[in-house]
């Protein structure tokens, strides 16, 4: 039997939190729709786990595992927001557990829950607590 995973098959170069900060807040400046994105990012900068979370982006969204990277295959976080491939709606943001069991999780909430959802996903899912 093949299990179709969605998980991480090949290896993710982590970007520094401050850099994705910047390109975050730049796209939240152009357009409100990234607000959720620039928040999240904000509170794991604030946090204090920042050295325990990896992230990078694939298109608009934010891929988060945590750190160091593991070998591949793996899973992570894929946060998303109107306007990604992942299709959400307006003022909405989607957070998916992308598993390599395929036993995938997929939340959507308003955008002003983005901060307090991802939370919850990186401590139930690789148990990094953050400051919340």
């Amino acid at each position: 039997m093949t299990v179709r995973t969605q998980g991480f098959l090949g290896p993710i170069t982590p970007q520094p939190w401050g850099e994705l900060l910047d390109h975050f807040d730049g796209l939240a400046a152009q357009n409100t729709l990234f607000d959720p994105l620039a928040a999240i990012i904000h509170s794991v900068i604030e946090s204090g786990d920042s050295d325990a979370l990896a992230a990078s982006t694939s298109m608009h969204d934010l891929i988060v595992v945590t750190a160091p990277p593991p070998e591949p295959p793996f899973d992570v976080l894929r946060i998303s927001v109107a306007g990604s491939l992942q299709t959400t709606a307006d003022g909405q943001v989607r957070i998916r557990h992308l598993t390599v069991s395929g036993h995938d999780d997929d939340i959507t909430r308003t955008a002003g829950e983005a901060v307090n959802l991802f939370w919850r996903f990186v401590a139930e899912k690789f148990g990094v607590l953050g400051a919340r």
